[in-house]
């Protein structure tokens, strides 16, 4: 990082006028405060307040004592064009005439006294012509430890006094009768232009004069000449004593300003403000007062809302359990409501002195004000877990959110925050991710249980089908051999006959057991599949039953899926193999597809409304079944024919279920006794 340049890391805010900018070039490698990413945050947020800020306001910091001025300041101080120093060490380099006058009083202050201090001392401004007295007001700030670290003062112009040459330049110095000098009718077409009213009250003689302005301030649409007796009739009656103390204040300093109500001839009462200046004699004794009026109706309307609103935030803000909260556009929290004191067990005085972040958790803090900083940075919302300490010592979590609150330029003006106790739920949520978290470890135990099981199981089916396959195969080709010798025999021929039967169904029972068995094996290949090519293969597989039965398979084209290969063959295989042969008379067996409509899937609510399915039908004129079994003969072994009518396992339909349930998807069958079946196979796309 190279200082003074515009990579430096300066904790300021991008406005604050020519000073800030100032601020952010200067080389502070050297400097007594160091580099500015280490400045103390207290110091950041009182440099921001008071360059963001067009009253004239100046800060005092440190030992060292660097002065740091506003735009204002210098606007009233020093040649604002000059490159004027805007901060040094000692004061004494900053020639503002602010030091040379205050310096007694910002030492008694940075030596720890924490009384303000209130001063007048005269400036001569830069106009040749004028001579002003100031007020200033001095206040102690303190650090983040709560000591005192520097000083703020604020500026106020208590009265100007005007050379006799001036005076003569601006306003007229005969009385009545006199025209108007051309410095004057300049002044007065401005007015005009404006919503401000003139006056000019003459002390001696209560004449006065004033411009179409001010009547229509008053109320009045033409032009009249009124007496100033018959003007102040126009004043509301409460307001008379705020007159007169603001003229006797006049009087000591001065300067004239007060607000108050007048009354229209229509009754309607309306607030207008009024601005003066004192002008005196050669004698130094006072000659009359010039001043302006407005209209303030709609600015004491938008301030007696806002009080209004902001009591009712106030009231309902105390009227709720939740911890409440404010901060300025800065982060500094400025307002909390009754609950956080109540919560706390401390007074608002503690909560200021030492801050919010006193009663979170220690182990949380750091945290807390990380997040706090980021959201402010980047004005995002803040949302963070944290724990406050009741009164009685406990710490509860809570929930703290702020959001920040912007004008019509996206610029944040404020933040309002709320901090919500969730510590039953905190300790609950706890409780149930350990109780979870306990569960998934038994339930991977169990799955992992499950799966050796499986593979046991896959062993034993293998094994036994191998080693029973073996036998049968010798039982079928010895029961051949004698039934070949006992040919003549027809009786011993006929048992021959039954046990070799037996032996081939057996014989189909262990190859389908097997396949269904393996079917529980989730580790092959998805791939792209084309159904239309799987039907060949399955009719080629059925070329001798089908030219035997006069068989008719019609199909119209079939999707592509994404499936395992030899499964989708063993579906197809077992729905026209099942077609087949529960058909008695010439089967007529059609295949068709379609994409399946959202409004068709809602009717099948095992399917998952997230997902779009193949949807394809295998439609016979077979013997059928009631409906009350379409659930039931995709149950294993489950058969509804006699066995010795139809041949079978009872395992094809089972297998089919079990295949769609791999590919999630799923089957349905409906058919009435007699007319037929239709089986519905869905297949995700």
């Amino acid at each position: 990082m190279v200082p003074g340049s515009q990579n430096q890391k300066i904790p300021v805010l991008s406005s604050g006028g020519r000073v800030a900018s100032l601020i952010r070039s200067k080389d502070w490698s050297n400097s007594s405060i160091g580099l500015p990413e280490s400045w103390p945050k207290s110091f950041v947020s009182y440099l921001n307040f008071i360059l963001n800020n067009k009253f004239p306001l100046f800060l005092i910091w440190g030992k060292e004592q660097l002065h740091f001025y506003n735009n204002a300041c210098y606007k009233n101080f020093s040649d604002y064009d000059s490159n004027t120093p805007f901060s040094s060490s000692p004061g004494e380099k900053v020639d503002t005439g602010i030091w040379k006058n205050l310096k007694f009083e910002i030492e008694q202050i940075l030596n720890g006294n924490e009384t303000s201090i209130n001063r007048e001392f005269p400036v001569q401004k830069l106009h040749a012509n004028f001579n002003s007295l100031w007020k200033i007001e001095l206040c102690p700030l303190h650090d983040e430890n709560g000591e005192i670290a520097g000083v703020i003062g604020t500026l106020n112009e208590s009265k100007t006094i005007i050379s006799a040459k001036l005076v003569d330049d601006i306003v007229p110095n005969k009385f009545e009768g006199q025209m108007l000098d051309e410095n004057e009718e300049r002044f007065q077409i401005v007015l005009n232009s404006t919503d401000i009213g003139s006056w000019e009250l003459y002390l001696k003689t209560s004449e006065i004069k004033y411009s179409k302005k001010y009547l229509e301030i008053l109320g009045y649409r033409e032009f009249v000449n009124l007496s100033h007796t018959e003007l102040l009739k126009h004043l509301y009656p409460d307001d008379l004593q705020i007159r007169k103390n603001a003229l006797k204040k006049a009087y000591e300093t001065g300067f004239l300003n007060y607000e108050f109500r007048v009354i229209w001839r229509d009754k309607s009462v309306h607030w207008v403000e009024t601005k003066g200046q004192i002008f005196y004699d050669e004698n130094n004794e006072p000659l009359k007062l010039i001043g302006t009026l407005r209209d303030i109706t709609d600015k004491r309307t938008a301030i007696e809302e806002m009080r209004e609103s902001e009591q009712k935030f106030r009231l309902l803000a105390d009227s709720v359990p939740q911890l409440i909260w404010t901060g300025d556009a800065d982060g500094n929290l400025n307002y909390f409501n009754q609950s956080l004191f109540d919560y706390a067990g401390l007074t608002p005085s503690k909560i200021r002195k030492d801050g919010w972040i006193q009663i979170v958790h220690p182990d949380d803090r750091l945290e807390s004000i990380k997040q706090w900083a980021q959201s402010i940075n980047h004005g995002e919302p803040f949302l963070t877990e944290h724990r406050f300490k009741h009164w009685n010592g406990e710490y509860r979590w809570h929930l703290s959110r702020a959001i920040p609150q912007k004008d019509s330029n996206g610029v944040i003006q404020m933040w309002v925050g709320t901090s919500t106790d969730v510590h039953d739920q905190k300790i609950f949520s706890e409780e149930l991710e350990k109780n979870v978290e306990l569960r998934t470890v038994e339930l991977k135990r169990a799955i992992d249980e499950l799966v050796k099981t499986n593979q046991e199981l896959e062993q034993f089916a293998y094994v036994s089908s191998h080693d029973l396959q073996e036998p049968l195969r010798k039982i079928q080709t010895f029961s051949g051999i004698l039934s070949e010798k006992l040919s003549s025999d027809t009786e011993h021929k006929f048992f021959l006959d039954k046990i070799n039967a037996s032996a081939f169904r057996m014989s189909e029972l262990i190859k389908d057991l097997l396949n269904y068995s393996r079917l529980s094996k989730t580790d092959e290949q998805y791939v792209n599949v084309d159904l239309n090519e799987v039907l060949d293969k399955v009719k080629n597989d059925f070329e001798v039953l089908i030219n035997q039965k006069r068989a008719i398979i019609l199909n119209t084209k079939l999707p592509i899926v994404r499936a395992i290969p030899i499964q989708m063959n063993q579906l197809v295989y077992n729905l026209i193999g099942n077609s087949l042969k529960f058909c008695e008379k010439k089967p007529f067996i059609e295949v068709t597809y379609k994409v399946l409509h959202p409004s068709d899937q809602k009717r099948v609510p095992e399917l998952n409304l997230n997902i779009t399915y193949h949807h394809l039908m295998f439609k016979d004129n077979g013997i059928g079944f009631s409906a009350e079994y379409a659930k039931q003969i995709f149950t294993i072994f489950q058969r509804l024919n006699e066995k010795q009518k139809f041949s079978g396992t009872g395992i094809g339909l089972a297998m089919c279920k079990r295949i769609l349930e791999n590919h999630r998807g799923f089957i349905s069958a409906e058919s009435e006794f007699g007319k037929g079946a239709t089986f519905h196979v869905y297949l995700p796309s």
